[in-house]
Parts: C-alpha cells; sequence; structure tokens
C-alpha cells in the first residue's frame, strides 16, 4: 500500500523522523514542503493540497489490477 509521508523543512522535529517513518513502509513517499513547519496544512494549504493530490492520482495510485510499485524518494536534504 502507498504511504505519503510530508514533512515541513521548518519542522521541529528532526528530519530523521520522517526518513524513519519513510524507511517502515516498503512503499512508501517522502516530500518534503518549502517553507512549512509542522503544521503544513495550516502554513502552506496550497502545497499541502498539491502534494496530497498529486500522491493520490499519481503513479502511486493503486488499481486493484495492478500490483504496487515502490515509489521511494527523499526530498529532505540530510544535516
Amino acid at each position: 500500500m502507498p504511504v505519503l509521508v510530508l514533512r515541513g523543512e521548518c519542522d521541529y522535529k528532526d528530519p530523521a523522523i520522517a526518513r524513519e517513518y519513510r524507511d517502515t513502509f516498503p512503499n512508501a513517499t517522502l516530500r518534503t514542503i518549502d517553507g512549512a513547519g509542522h503544521v503544513i496544512e495550516a502554513d502552506r494549504p496550497a502545497a499541502y493540497r498539491d502534494a496530497v493530490c498529486s500522491f493520490l492520482t499519481g503513479p502511486a495510485a493503486v488499481s486493484r489490477d495492478k500490483p504496487v510499485a515502490p515509489i521511494i524518494t527523499d526530498n529532505q536534504p540530510d544535516y
């Protein structure tokens, strides 16, 4: 099952936490939203909406008759 992990670029939480979430799920995608803090949907609502809609309608969207291919990205720079 595809999983979307979102984190804000300015989140007060350690970026390693989001990477750990991503690594926990075999078909996870990690997206970092520029200029957002911990509450992405409040800080950058349009970027949040676009990320979620893109994930739900993009290649990770699952059809019942197709197997899921892993999609793992990391837009997060290592600090």
